[in-house]
């Protein structure tokens, strides 16, 4: 995994057997597979945050300019439109999702 596929030609890797990925495509591809586990891992590493502390938001716009945005915006919310605004609900912290009474 890395972000300079510049310097890892494919014919290259291949020869050995491997490829290079980006870190991007790679949590993304992990986000596809098992959503929740990776939203899980996330909420996990950014409680574990003191120094600075980070709201999911941060989290995720601190993501995005480290070049995981289409990460961060499959993350950002369950079913992700292009415009998505709100934090997918296991992202969150319990006392910050909302109550919805019927």
């Amino acid at each position: 995994m890395t972000s300079n596929l510049r310097d890892f030609p494919e014919a290259t890797l291949l020869e050995h057997g491997v490829r290079a990925e980006h870190p991007d495509a790679f949590l993304l591809g992990r986000v596809e597979v098992d959503e929740n586990a990776v939203v899980a891992a996330l909420r996990r590493l950014r409680l574990s945050l003191h120094n600075p502390a980070m709201t999911p938001h941060e989290l995720l716009t601190l993501m995005e300019n480290r070049r995981l945005g289409a990460s961060a915006n499959a993350l950002r919310c369950a079913t992700p439109p292009t415009d998505c605004k709100s934090l997918h609900p296991l992202f969150r912290n319990p006392a910050e999702i909302p109550l919805i009474v019927n």
